[in-house]
């Protein structure tokens, strides 16, 4: 029986590297998905500031067509102050002029704005374009890391697993049964050790009876709380065990 639980445990330890490493494969897509996110939000970054340069030179380009109208209004306005006669007329045609131009400085002006404002947007957008380069290059390098780990992810995967089905045709069926069974539901986690007088799987004392009971492993024991398989271990054996595994739930 010594040996069946050896074997248990050892199965034990390569299905927590199965769990592992199939988590890690599981979650390589996600890693991907995070930096073609980053690549995204970027170039939507990118449009944005693209979009709004050609706002503002839609704008300008009417502005500016405006000004050229109000110029041609000026010069007619300017033209009839020579036809005027009266004093009346003279003075009404003269605010009339004087409007036009205030209209074309506050036309002049806000284009001066927008082509200062032009240049930064152009400036900013030679800065987004650097970051989507880089976002695009850290997504293409990341991809081929990517696809690169998960080839000796899945190689490994595939050992454990042929070594898993290796451990299983040599435990004795009662126990394998109880130890699927336990797998099942115990969240992939139905061996474990005995440490300090408590069970690794619920963390809650085993009598002492049971523990003595466990370290002849002369026979399978369980967890009276969580009814996982217990065996004892030596400290050099525990701390491999809980080196490679994650933290236990009861």
């Amino acid at each position: 029986m010594e040996g069946q639980l050896d074997l248990l445990v050892t199965l034990q330890n390569v299905e927590l590297a199965i769990q592992r490493m199939e988590d890690a494969i599981a979650a390589k897509p996600r890693e991907i998905e995070v930096l073609t996110r980053a690549r995204d939000e970027t170039l939507g970054a990118l449009a944005r500031r693209r979009k709004a340069l050609e706002d503002q030179d839609r704008e300008r380009r009417r502005l500016e067509a405006e000004i050229t109208q109000e110029q041609y209004n000026l010069q007619r306005a300017q033209r009839k102050l020579l036809e005027i006669k009266t004093n009346k007329e003279y003075t009404a045609m003269l605010t009339e002029t004087e409007g036009i131009k205030q209209k074309i400085s506050g036309y002049e002006d806000t284009v001066l704005q927008l082509m200062e404002l032009a240049e930064q947007h152009k400036e900013e957008i030679g800065e987004v374009q650097r970051h989507v380069e880089q976002e695009e290059r850290n997504l293409t390098e990341g991809r081929q890391r990517n696809e690169a780990e998960l080839v000796v992810l899945q190689q490994h995967l595939a050992e454990r697993r042929q070594r898993r089905e290796e451990l299983m045709g040599q435990v004795e069926r009662p126990a394998l049964d109880l130890y699927l069974r336990l797998l099942k539901s115990r969240k992939g986690v139905a061996v474990v050790a005995i440490k300090n007088g408590t069970c690794q799987g619920c963390y809650l004392s085993v009598p002492p009876q049971l523990a003595q009971e466990v370290r002849r492993k002369d026979q399978v024991l369980t967890c009276s709380h969580c009814h996982r398989i217990l065996y004892w271990s030596t400290e050099s054996r525990q701390a491999s065990a809980e080196s490679g595994a994650p933290e236990l739930v009861r």
